[in-house]
């Protein structure tokens, strides 16, 4: 089963772009998925009506807007097996929009660690950005049970201006760390940020000092304490598959 996101028995795979019930695919059309995936990316916050046409029908103008969103919305109950009167999943704010309201969960099967931004004073140090972001690939590895990305791969996006999670679209990443380094002396600071791709959604961040002769123990801590907040699984699909579960 592909990466994706869960909601009770349901899971939305995000690359196949299917809704799924206990692994069974559950027949649904584009729009309406579009409006599960607008919901899901910010449980609990009301999306209004205009956005969610925007997502269905971007740069267009239709005619029935309002209409056509009613029916992808009722098909999406439907498929669900959700009732606007007593929700589970979907809850409607009359004349507003509407609220994703249950539990939701992340799988994470895969991780990108872009290249860190250098933020020395002497920026003939940038060498130490680079070898760093190589040696967290390397130590994030051998201590998670994810598959991170490649080296070559992440490269491509250093000082990149898009967004996370267009990176991650574009490296089929589940998620993304990204941080900075800071060389002065023989000191070293490092900040990193991991986030969820889907939702932008921030998981975790850490900061650190310490001196340049401790960096390897650094790099090995910092992968430490990320391996215990992704509370790594394996997940059994017929074959071994790497998988975290965060869950919202």
């Amino acid at each position: 089963m592909s990466a994706g996101i869960q909601f009770g028995q349901f899971q939305a795979d995000l690359h196949a772009r299917e809704l799924r019930r206990l692994g069974t695919r559950v027949p649904l059309q584009p729009q309406p998925f579009e409006v599960l995936l607008a919901l899901l990316q910010r449980p609990g916050q009301l999306i209004g009506r205009e956005t969610l046409q925007k997502k269905i029908w971007p740069g267009m103008a239709f005619i029935d807007a309002e209409g056509g969103l009613n029916k992808a919305v009722n098909r999406l109950r439907e498929a669900l097996g959700d009732r606007s009167g007593r929700p589970q999943f979907i809850e409607t704010l009359p004349k507003r929009g509407y609220r994703w309201i249950a539990p939701v969960s992340y799988d994470i099967r895969s991780l990108a660690v872009l290249p860190l931004a250098d933020h020395s004073v002497d920026q003939t140090r940038v060498e130490w950005a680079d070898s760093i972001t190589d040696e967290l690939i390397n130590a994030i590895s051998c201590v998670t049970a994810l598959d991170v990305i490649s080296r070559t791969s992440a490269m491509r996006f250093k000082n990149s201006p898009q967004q996370v999670g267009e990176i991650a679209r574009h490296l089929n990443a589940d998620a993304v760390l990204e941080g900075s380094v800071a060389v002065s002396e023989r000191k070293i600071a490092i900040n990193l940020r991991l986030v969820e791709a889907f939702s932008e959604r921030l998981l975790w961040s850490h900061s650190c000092e310490g001196d340049l002769d401790e960096i390897i123990a650094v790099q090995h801590q910092i992968a430490s304490e990320l391996a215990i907040k992704l509370q790594t699984r394996t997940a059994n699909t017929g074959r071994d598959r790497k998988s975290t579960r965060l869950n919202s």
